[in-house]
């Protein structure tokens, strides 16, 4: 299974190579950590000193502010371990690093074994937790073959991704096996998952991490933005 799948995403990558290399060249896309998501470990995170790793994984703002308050948790609860984000847009990228430093922060493999191996090899993570719904195939099964244990948090199943994954449920129930825990927003995304394939006793609701978010204080502009609103009478306002 797993090596039909790397040939099939293989074929997939390479068909869609000039998609890719117009988005580079025209808007700037995805030439940023090139290096890294094809395997090259950068070497900030190469040159810090050995320790045993948690590696988080967010895919995008909304998620690296959701892990920002786990990240905390855990650097707190077990200063002994290296704490290490990937991510893998250019703007979470941006917001990981300023709030995790750069030393800690890298852009995330593309799901080839030759990609994923070195960071699992260099960190050799104890644990891996990663945010809402990353089911890499290869990637789960190489992180669980390392010996780490791993962890699915602010886990949801969209109504639009639901069909497509009930359709494949024999193959997503071999990749969930992989996932020792899986934390649910909602209810109905426990359900979802139960109905893809996650082992039952794997799956707990613990609600959405982002309303955990701390909000910032409120600009001064907005109260002002508020009162000419309301001196005009406009409205309504959408955001």
């Amino acid at each position: 299974m797993y090596l039909l799948y790397s040939t099939l995403l293989a074929l997939t990558l390479l068909l869609s190579m000039p998609y890719w290399a117009f988005q580079m060249l025209r808007h700037g896309k995805y030439h940023k950590g090139l290096s890294e998501r094809f395997g090259k470990v950068p070497s900030r995170i190469v040159s810090q000193p050995f320790r045993p790793a948690i590696w988080i994984h967010a895919v995008s703002v909304g998620e690296v502010l959701a892990i920002s308050g786990v990240v905390e948790l855990l650097r707190s609860n077990f200063p002994h371990y290296r704490i290490v984000v990937s991510t893998t847009t250019d703007t979470s990228q941006c917001l990981a690093r300023q709030r995790f430093g750069e030393a800690n922060v890298f852009y995330f493999p593309l799901d080839f074994g030759f990609a994923i191996l070195p960071y699992l090899r260099l960190l050799r993570p104890v644990l891996v937790v990663i945010a809402e719904t990353e089911f890499w195939p290869n990637f789960l099964r190489l992180a669980h073959e390392s010996g780490a244990r791993i962890a699915i948090v602010n886990a949801r199943i969209s109504d639009r991704s639901l069909p497509g994954y009930r359709l494949f449920s024999r193959v997503f129930k071999r990749i969930l096996n992989q996932v020792d825990l899986f934390l649910t927003q909602t209810s109905e995304d426990v359900r979802r998952l139960h109905a893809i394939g996650a082992p039952g006793d794997r799956v707990h609701k613990s609600g959405n991490l982002k309303f955990e978010v701390s909000l910032p204080p409120p600009n001064p502009i907005v109260g002002s933005l508020r009162s000419a609103l309301q001196q005009a009478g406009a409205g309504p306002v959408f955001v």
